[in-house]
């Protein structure tokens, strides 16, 4: 409490201290290009909307516009370009301390009249990638820096979308349309990478915190069904990252502490001459700092201990520019039973019967070649190398000594690593034909070890193989605009994975019809497929007559899923859209027992207890399947005189047919999901006057309401017959726990001066303390089960400065 006081007494002063105000400004500068071919478009017209007088300017040879003495604040550009359609930069967040930079495509118009009179309409809702039609949309990173709850995360930030919702607070897994997390796929600069989360595991896509950082992150797509046919190995949807460029002409500097950790970040000028620049930021454990400094939370040894870089360095070249960027990062955390205080009472961390020990390591390192081959096309090689790394050590603690046994402990140690090639062609023949070709080849490696004490000098293994395996991904998509109104765009993509010699074809389609300028229809179709767990192919089984551990499930097909779905969207104002898709997936060939069982890969993520990829150690068939289908509703006001919301429904179904021959629910069939969100932010200071400051103040607020958890019940007979949690599996996720609800608030202010800009805010999760049901744990003592409840009142402050 004294650090709350402590705080909104430092706010007051600031306040005070910044009420007269002067004119402050900024620069904004970027490239302006063409959407398909990214070729600078010189003579551009860039103008500051709404400026008096007129403020504007036109872009050099290479595409390029710097616009000085902008007065800091919200701001819109308008851009034009004859024989190109029109288009606005909107929401841009000048800050003293820091140049703004913005990087616009325009499309090239299909028929060209004598005279016409250009009025831009915003965009937001296209996304970045041109090929991309259907069930996508880009968002900008302010989104995840503003959106109350998303905890500066990218991942979090798109469970506010329609379809998608979380799979719990601790993690930011990612659950969309009713499919598994794992079926996520994340790319980063056009390389597809591994889980890019502290914490996380082998074939896992989430993680508490991630080493995404949105300070060197720039606008992205999120794509949720029938993706374009360069996104492959993927099942229910694509998280497609771009790295921004550091700023070329001025050095920067960033410093934040929050939630994500204390945080430094850096850019400038590479190679000035040239135009290169660089962009760097490194991160530390906020908790293991403030344990270091003797900080006490409670938890025993339960403190995450993690940090991370990122960075990207980018050099324009003779007809192209050269880029590498990377990120790594490394965390731990100890959950020692053994340690806690067991009369304390029940708190959020492990199991008080095990001591836990937990390690990962990630990397991730490319660099990618643009070459320019003429007016209208170019090519583009990327190569890159990455390895995830998990170990977990697990021991019993003894019931009456509370200390560890050292007797039955578990060792489970995953590597896997990745040499990445990608090389695509862009073709624009004219404005209605564009193309991209290309190709993408994975030499992939795996160790995998899984041992447990068998207590008389020897292990039980349930893996204990290394290998390698080679992914190869052609693909070809073709865009044809047949004239203003209609867009048609196939494609096909293929996946051959050497370790089953599997070669799997999956065609996509999608066509968006203009039935005015402000209303759209969409339809889209893909088939995808991807490839299974290294856990699934390389779990041992006892030979039922020899005990001989053997792999029986290195020969298992890749599953798939058909994608349909059909949309409408409009622009009910140049603010303001409304846009509802319905959708149906197919899934087939989906990893399941070949016993009378209700187990399935399909709900893997689903369960934080009952379902590990080691449960693959029995032998399995590609005879499971599974259906998803839904409705989603979105009414988003786009940000405006410092005010936005954001309102998304979705209803949905869930089911999979197993071994036991009957559809059930799967893990994800939460039926529905709502959020509502908004913000708004004031200006104190009219930026008139004589002071060197200029205050901001900004709220924003979300309510999530969706069905609960699904879960398996309880044999509380076998329990105790056990003495440990045994599920009654043929009862799978036929039960649901009550309904998730959860109000956030994000309040702070932003002061700008003339050198620097300071930030604070407070994000404030689940304001109301709801107790949301997370799983089911089973008491020996009363044979009972009890409920584990997500996160409650959870309270972050954070600072940020830029100069």
């Amino acid at each position: 409490m004294k650090h709350l006081v402590f705080f909104l007494t430092l706010v007051a002063i600031i306040i005070v201290n910044g009420l007269q105000a002067q004119q402050l400004t900024g620069t904004i500068k970027g490239q302006i290009t063409d959407q398909v071919t990214k070729m600078p478009l010189p003579g551009a017209t860039v103008i500051l909307a709404d400026s008096d007088p007129l403020i504007g300017v036109s872009t050099d040879a290479n595409g390029m516009f710097r616009m000085e003495n902008v007065p800091v604040g919200r701001l819109k550009l308008r851009i034009q370009f004859i024989g190109y359609e029109a288009n606005e930069a909107t929401n841009l967040n000048l800050t003293s301390g820091k140049e703004l930079i913005v990087n616009v495509s325009l499309t090239e118009q299909i028929t060209t009249m004598k005279e016409v009179v250009i009025k831009a309409e915003e965009s937001k809702e296209e996304p970045i990638n041109a090929m991309a039609t259907v069930s996508a949309r880009s968002f900008s990173i302010e989104e995840s820096q503003r959106y109350a709850g998303s905890r500066n995360d990218v991942a979090r930030m798109a469970t506010n979308f329609a379809g998608v919702r979380g799979g719990n607070d601790s993690q930011n897994d990612i659950v969309i349309r009713g499919n598994s997390p794992s079926g996520l796929l994340w790319r980063l600069e056009g390389i597809d990478i591994p889980n890019p989360n502290h914490f996380g595991n082998l074939g896992a896509t989430g993680g508490p915190v991630s080493m995404l950082n949105n300070n060197v992150l720039s606008n992205s797509d999120f794509i949720t069904a029938a993706f374009p046919a360069e996104y492959g190995n993927a099942l229910s949807g694509v998280f497609d990252l771009k790295m921004r460029n550091g700023n070329s002409d001025k050095h920067e500097f960033l410093g934040q502490v929050g939630f994500n950790g204390f945080e430094f970040g850096a850019e400038g000028p590479m190679l000035r001459k040239k135009g290169g620049s660089y962009l760097i930021n490194y991160r530390y454990s906020t908790l293991e700092v403030m344990k270091k400094m003797g900080v006490n939370f409670g938890t025993g040894t339960a403190i995450p201990d993690y940090q991370d870089i990122s960075f990207k360095l980018n050099l324009p070249v003779k007809k192209g520019s050269i880029s590498l960027f990377g990120i790594g990062g490394i965390s731990a955390i100890s959950l020692l039973g053994s340690e806690k205080d067991t009369t304390s009472g029940d708190d959020y961390y492990g199991d008080d019967n095990l001591d836990i020990i937990n390690t990962n390591y990630i990397g991730v390192l490319g660099a990618s070649y643009k070459r320019v081959l003429n007016a209208s096309s170019y090519l583009n090689i990327s190569i890159a190398a990455s390895q995830l790394k998990n170990r977990a050590l697990v021991d019993t603690v003894n019931k009456i000594t509370r200390e560890s046994c050292n007797c039955n402990w578990v060792d489970n140690n995953t590597i896997s690593g990745k040499l990445f090639t990608t090389i695509y062609y862009v073709k624009k023949f004219n404005a209605r034909n564009n193309l991209k070709v290309g190709i993408m080849a994975s030499h992939i490696t795996f160790d995998l070890t899984n041992k447990r004490n068998a207590g008389d000098g020897t292990f039980d293994y349930r893996y204990n193989e290394n290998g390698t395996t080679q992914l190869i991904q052609p693909y070809a998509q073709w865009q044809y605009r047949a004239g203003e109104k209609l867009t048609f765009s196939p494609g096909l993509h293929a996946d051959y994975l050497a370790l089953t010699n599997e070669f799997a074809l999956q065609p996509r389609a999608a066509i968006r019809y203009k039935i005015n300028n402000r209303t759209n229809f969409n339809l889209g179709y893909g088939l995808h497929a991807q490839m299974q767990n290294p856990l699934v192919y390389y779990g041992l089984i006892a030979d039922s007559i020899s005990g001989e551990l053997l792999l029986a499930n290195d020969d298992i097909k890749m599953t798939k899923s058909h994608h349909f779905v059909a949309g409408f969207d409009k622009m009910l104002t140049s603010k303001m859209r409304i846009k509802v898709e319905a959708y149906y997936q197919y899934l087939f060939q989906v990893p399941i027992s070949t016993v009378n069982s209700t187990w399935s890969t399909i709900n893997y993520g689903g369960d934080l207890t009952q379902y590990n990829f080691s449960d693959a150690q029995q032998y399995l068939t590609n005879e499971g399947k599974g259906k998803n289908w839904g409705l989603e509703f979105t009414l988003e006001h786009f940000m405006s005189a410092g005010f936005y919301f954001l309102t998304t429904a979705s209803i949905y179904e869930s089911t999979y047919l197993a071994g036991d021959g009957k559809w059930r629910n799967t893990a994800f069939a939460n039926r529905f999901v709502t959020n509502g969100l908004v913000g708004k932010e004031w200006v104190l200071q009219s930026g008139k006057g004589e002071s060197t400051r200029r205050t901001v103040i900004f709220a924003d607020a979300k309510v999530m309401w969706a069905g609960g958890q699904r879960y398996t019940s309880i044999d509380l007979a076998q329990s105790q017959l056990n003495q440990e949690k045994v599920y009654a599996l043929e009862t799978a996720y036929n039960n649901q726990f009550n309904d998730y609800f959860r109000l956030d608030l994000n309040v702070g202010f932003r002061m700008s001066g003339k050198r620097f800009t300071q930030e604070w805010n407070i994000m404030t999760q689940n304001i109301t303390g709801n107790e949301n049901a997370l799983f089911q744990n089973y008491n020996p003592a009363t044979n009972s089960a009890t409920q584990v409840n997500q996160l409650g009142l959870f309270i972050v402050p954070q600072y940020k400065i830029t100069f």
